[in-house]
């Protein structure tokens, strides 16, 4: 990732950050509830085994995992250290240099929720990813598919079609289950957001 998207992605979040009201709106609670609901199945047998949340921010997708029974928690973030939970292990990292913080087949499961839209080269954050999950680990992801780049958002990437990310994921995972979530309002489609359960291959 370039250094100035980098440094552009930590202001937007500091900025964001501030408000915890927002990061913490009923929209983002239900949001990532239905998200754990989704990928509860392939990881239900993870309680002790070690998961990472890329992205964690403050730390609530985490919060609901230890809340239902999961031990071994970690969070990574390209920001400084927001989480509320002090119990989960944290680091501040660009998911792009994994490779420095974390030995090969270091997780059972990996979450990256919202994150990849916020890269210039996702297929290193992938790659990242596989080096970093054991064998037949489980990957869940999820992205907003937009038909251009927001930088104003910190969004260096877009995927418009579902198949821009499974491209990502070939020969590196194998997709289990997907889903695309329709935020409407007034009847009109605003936002898809794409839900995917992978295991590394």
């Amino acid at each position: 990732m370039k250094k100035q998207s980098v440094l552009d992605n930590i202001k937007i979040t500091n900025e964001k950050m501030k408000n915890m009201e927002r990061i913490r709106s009923k929209a983002h609670i239900k949001r990532h509830n239905n998200a754990f609901i989704f990928m509860k199945p392939y990881i239900k047998s993870y309680k002790e085994e070690p998961i990472l949340d890329i992205g964690c921010r403050d730390g609530h997708k985490l919060e609901i995992l230890k809340e239902n029974g999961f031990t071994n928690l970690h969070g990574l973030d390209v920001v400084k250290k927001y989480l509320i939970d002090k119990d989960v292990n944290y680091y501040n990292c660009d998911a792009a240099q994994m490779d420095k913080i974390f030995d090969e087949e270091s997780f059972s499961a990996v979450i990256i929720s919202h994150v990849l839209e916020h890269m210039v080269d996702p297929d290193i954050v992938i790659n990242q990813i596989h080096r970093i999950l054991k064998p037949d680990g489980m990957l869940y992801i999820e992205i907003p598919l937009e038909s251009k780049i927001r930088p104003d958002q910190g969004h260096f990437t877009f995927f418009k079609k579902p198949k821009h990310l499974y491209t990502l994921l070939e020969n590196k995972f194998e997709i289990l289950e997907t889903f695309q979530d329709i935020k409407q309002k007034e009847a009109l489609i605003t936002r898809v957001w794409l839900r995917v359960v992978a295991r590394r291959v």
